[in-house]
């Protein structure tokens, strides 16, 4: 039997919403009765955590963390001088997030400075309120400007204060710097007088309060046609005041739900032909004071849809946890996990990459393979990335996320699962990150780091299966560096892919040099970009011919036909899609989008699968093919089924980095992705993407898709500090050495 290393905590084995089917008409009789409605209950006292809030705010300190969320498109990040903290304004207009609990003429006074350049005309500045010019200001007259915010033109609850810009240009530009962003105005304060600051809404003795001038959204999802939604509430006043609430959908339609008493319930079913978000928001209406606010007892949400319809979609729900477990005892197959470190997808054939292939043996491999069109890393740099492809576990539940964080003892990894299952294991590593100090050595009989080239450390890993005395099946984990930074292929591979005649040019070196030019100092198609771009391509060759002869090599040996074969990305690389050349600094496609491909006996051949997929989806995959059952949950999805080309329910695919400071989460759901910042500096807002290149950021477009998103983002992260404590990785002077030489240190 399997060691327990660690225990969760009770809301990983327990579903925290209520869910209920009530029995309605008879329509179907087959052996017993059917609903004709399917209901399903939240608890939204205890999700209160996830929800959003809004209050009102007498003081925008732009540049500090409290002003960031009211902050929403035309926004750079947060800097800071001698004197003040401020953020840009950037592009044509940015646009402010102001909430209002009641309507009444408001004074205010922003203040900010104009960009300016020998070139440059007049910086004018025009207002507006809710798609209503309120005020021009005139930027040359000074950095202190007052203006009127006039009832006519407010409305209760949230509103959209837009600065439009005469103008805005970008220091490069002009001769100034570097810096490509389209500079308007850096702004420092926005004050609204008559405004004061009310305390965010709250739990208080098992109830969720609301003081007077605050909100709370809940964003649900609807499941389609016929469906319909009800939010059932006891609250009462403390003080002189009432509850507000509405309805809102991405088209416009806002529907408010009619209170009456202390006790209301009410149902909203919308004209609908597909799924979609529905956000509910709760408004306390009343003087604002000490302790003065709605005190709400009961808040129930109950989304009911035609029994004959799918069921509600995970999003809904806490995600399950997969036991990965088979039906009856499976062949105890081979397993073969090929890692190639920082390999976006995009680059290779099988994916669509350019032409002529830089991955001939791996697109051979599809043909006989499983292919996964969109798999999605964890995080966007290696050793957070890795703990979760060996543990099943997000960030943050393996707590592996800082380059200081070594996994702990307590973690049970794929290795120790599938050892102790009777399994040989080896692991080959060439990246200094993942080693034995790391703690990532854990069920390996046979763990080697060493920083070698793909074709000598696959080398080593068939002499280790040569060495074999026994009959056992055998796991074999390899762990490759190349197309990892420095971009310095072996000269064959280069003349082929990279004809650059300067031999420093993808040196640490050199990428170093780019990087101190600053954020947006290049772009994709500038000729540094292409020429790194090209060194990367070859690098991809030269990892591809290694993955070939691993698999001719298993081949020889008569293994192919009894081992699961794997292969994957810890994680991909940017080349100024968005800014940055590298990786571990955002989470945009060009670092999260990576290969996912598996071979598995006797399972399909040549074929795909659309379904969005995650890293911590690998581990109980594995397991489940192998008939193994788990000792402990994964938060992974066995995928099986969609391995059976079944469907399977969506499913929110969640990353997050923390890396010197930079902190910021995403999500994907539906065709959409949510990139949020946990940090100043790590992006200007909420940014919500349709397409996948992450061009076109339509988070003020779809508020409420944004809504569920950053919702379902917050149940996520809330988990932080509930999994495993990570352990300390302190370095010695040769990994030191070996994380230098790949641009870490």
């Amino acid at each position: 039997m399997a060691r327990m290393k660690r225990r969760f905590p009770p809301w990983l084995t327990t579903n925290r919403f209520l869910h209920v089917c009530t029995l309605g008409v008879v329509t179907t009789l087959v052996g017993c009765l059917e609903p004709a409605w399917l209901d399903e209950q939240h608890d939204l006292i205890a999700t209160f955590p996830h929800a959003t809030v809004d209050t009102e705010m007498g003081l925008i300190d732009f540049g500090t963390p409290a002003a960031r969320p009211r902050l929403g498109a035309g926004w750079s990040w947060d800097e800071a001088n001698e004197s003040t903290t401020y953020v840009w304004g950037t592009g044509d207009v940015s646009t402010l997030d102001l909430y209002l609990s009641a309507i009444r003429d408001l004074d205010a006074t922003i203040t900010g400075s104009a960009f300016r350049d020998p070139g440059a005309p007049r910086q004018e500045v025009t207002v507006v309120l809710n798609d209503e010019d309120i005020a021009t200001l005139d930027l040359s007259t000074g950095d202190r400007h007052d203006f009127r915010l006039p009832a006519e033109t407010q409305r209760r609850g949230r509103n959209t204060l837009e600065l439009q810009y005469a103008y805005a240009r970008a220091p490069a530009n002009v001769g100034v710097s570097t810096d490509r962003r389209q500079l308007a105005v850096a702004w420092q304060r926005l004050e609204i007088r008559e405004l004061i600051d009310v305390q965010p809404p709250r739990i208080w003795n098992d109830e969720l309060f609301l003081p007077f001038g605050s909100e709370v959204h809940y964003h649900f999802e609807l499941p389609g046609p016929g469906s319909s939604i009800s939010v059932d509430t006891l609250a009462r006043a403390r003080g002189e005041g009432a509850l507000e609430a509405t309805w809102r959908l991405d088209d416009g339609t806002e529907v408010p739900a009619p209170w009456t008493g202390e006790y209301a319930s009410t149902w909203f079913t919308p004209d609908i032909d597909s799924v979609v978000p529905i956000r509910l928001t709760l408004r306390a209406i009343g003087d604002a004071g000490p302790d003065q606010g709605m005190r709400i007892t009961t808040l129930t949400a109950t989304i009911r849809q035609p029994s004959g319809q799918a069921t509600l979609s995970s999003a809904q729900k806490t995600p399950s946890l997969v036991a990965g477990q088979g039906e009856e005892p499976r062949a105890r197959h081979n397993v073969v996990v090929y890692l190639v470190d920082t390999l976006r997808s995009d680059r290779l054939g099988c994916y669509g990459g350019p032409s002529p292939s830089r991955s001939p043996r791996l697109d051979a491999f599809a043909e006989d393979a499983v292919l996964f069109t969109r798999a999605v890393a964890q995080t966007s740099w290696t050793k957070p990335a890795v703990a979760s492809v060996l543990t099943g576990l997000g960030p943050m539940l393996h707590g592996v996320n800082t380059p200081d964080h070594a996994l702990p003892d307590s973690a049970l990894t794929l290795a120790e699962m599938l050892q102790e299952n009777g399994y040989r294991t080896g692991g080959f590593v060439t990246n200094a990150h993942i080693t034995e100090e790391s703690g990532f050595a854990q069920g390996f009989e046979h763990f080697n780091y060493r920083p070698l080239l793909a074709d000598d450390i696959g080398a080593a890993a068939i002499d280790w299966l040569d060495q074999a005395t026994t009959d056992q099946p055998f796991f074999l984990y390899l762990h490759t560096i190349d197309p990892h930074a420095p971009f310095e292929p072996k000269p064959s591979y280069r003349n082929l892919f990279a004809e650059i005649d300067d031999p420093s040019l993808g040196s640490v070196a050199h990428i170093r040099a780019v990087a101190d030019r600053g954020a947006h100092a290049f772009a994709p198609d500038d000729a540094v970009s292409q020429d790194l771009l090209a060194l990367y391509d070859a690098e991809i060759a030269q990892n591809d011919a290694a993955f070939g002869d691993l698999l001719d090599a298993l081949d020889s040996r008569g293994l192919s036909e009894s081992t699961i074969v794997v292969f994957l990305s810890d994680h991909g690389e940017a080349f100024f899609e968005h800014g940055v050349l590298g990786h571990g600094w955002d989470l945009y496609r060009e670092t999260l989008d990576v290969p996912l491909l598996m071979r598995v006996p006797d399972g399909p051949r040549g074929t795909t699968v659309d379904t969005p997929v995650q890293h911590i989806d690998l581990a109980p995959t594995l397991l489940g093919q192998l008939g193994i059952s788990l000792p402990t949950p994964l938060e992974g999805r066995d995928l099986g089924p969609l391995l059976m080309e079944h469907a399977v329910a969506h499913t929110p695919l969640h990353a997050y980095l923390t890396y010197e400071g930079r902190r910021g989460a995403s999500v994907i759901y539906r065709g959409k992705k949510l990139i949020e910042p946990l940090s100043a500096d790590f992006a200007a807002g909420p940014e919500l993407y349709t397409d996948r290149l992450d061009r076109i950021d339509r988070a003020g477009e779809l508020s409420v898709w944004t809504g569920l998103l950053r919702q379902l983002g917050r149940a996520e992260l809330n988990k932080l500090g509930t999994g495993l404590t990570s352990e300390s990785d302190e370095l010695d002077e040769e990994r030191r050495r070996q994380l230098e030489a790949l641009g870490y240190l």
